[in-house]
């Protein structure tokens, strides 16, 4: 049994498989439609730039691919979130257990989050090294000293100006999760990657609150930020940012942040934004638990009243 099929000579037969959509249904249709204007483009310009034999054009494309490929595992671990959240409503309590809570704290929610995390910003950082590195020439491939790179060369080509605008634009919806925020403090990528574990970051676990006829669903937070809703705005931003980025070098038209968006919304809440002092007048009482694997307590907040209009009005069938 031989295994060398690098024979001068040798013919094969090629077999050309569909593959499965490398978005995974998480961008809505204007957001995939754009997505598969880019993959066209990078196609068609490698392959005449292949035809010419002009190395730099085809590094030029690879490179573009290479991002986009990075974009690609990012969608799939937002996929996974997809899963998170629409399993959720599973835990819901049954109809005749009416003013309950349940809650619990996944563990599988919490890692493909952190993974998200990191391969979110690993997406950005491979844009970045593109960039800045293999367009410019300049040595950083961190996200968060791109817009500096990019102003070296505003006056000599509009792309880099048109490419902080476009960072610039959603760059709020990163500070904090993915790269440090603009007041110095470390982000919750890098706390998890070298400073705490998940499981001790957590300040609230999932839980759900149940009437009636309706439910309200807290999101699990660590660190203070709410992993499913933490995840839908990620969910739109990176492709946002990155496709467009990619657009701008591609030299067509971008897509407005208006249009972009992710094909499914939170059944969770992000329920710190609805937090009041305790013993406001004007609030509402609502339990939360936090659990990890040795402990579990309840803490009772005051929320806005206003909350109780995110809660989910369940319907039943007619017996």
């Amino acid at each position: 049994m031989g295994g060398d099929y690098n024979e001068k000579g040798t013919q094969f037969e090629t077999k050309v498989l569909a593959h499965k959509d490398r978005t995974f249904g998480v961008l809505n249709k204007e957001t995939k439609d754009f997505y598969d204007v880019i993959t066209s483009s990078i196609a068609t310009g490698y392959r005449l730039a292949t035809d010419e034999n002009n190395t730099h054009k085809i590094s030029f494309y690879k490179n573009m691919d290479s991002c986009k490929s990075c974009l690609d595992g990012f969608l799939y671990q937002c996929s996974k979130l997809v899963n998170h959240n629409n399993d959720m409503l599973k835990y819901i309590p049954e109809k005749d257990e009416t003013d309950t809570m349940s809650s619990f704290s996944s563990l599988e929610t919490c890692t493909d989050f952190e993974s998200l995390l990191y391969q979110g910003r690993a997406t950005l950082d491979r844009l970045t090294f593109f960039i800045s590195k293999q367009i410019y020439h300049s040595e950083t491939d961190k996200f968060n000293k791109l817009t500096k790179v990019l102003a070296n060369f505003t006056k000599k080509d509009k792309r880099a100006e048109s490419s902080i605008n476009t960072i610039n634009s959603c760059i709020k919806h990163f500070q904090g999760l993915l790269i440090d925020d603009f007041k110095g403090k470390t982000s919750l990528r890098s706390l998890l990657a070298h400073s705490k574990s998940h499981e001790e970051a957590i300040n609230g676990s999932f839980t759900i609150h149940r009437s009636q006829d309706a439910v309200l669903i807290f999101d699990q937070e660590i660190n203070y930020y709410p992993m499913i809703v933490s995840a839908n705005i990620l969910n739109k931003y990176i492709p946002f940012v990155i496709l467009n980025i990619l657009a701008i070098y591609l030299e067509i038209d971008k897509l407005e942040e208006a249009i972009c968006s992710s094909s499914w919304k939170p059944v969770c809440i992000n329920s710190s934004k609805y937090k009041l002092d305790e013993g406001d007048p004007n609030g509402i009482l609502f339990s939360i638990t936090t659990s990890n694997s040795i402990n579990i307590t309840i803490n009772t907040y005051t929320f806005h009243k206003d909350i109780i209009k995110q809660a989910y009005i369940l319907q039943y069938p007619e017996s």
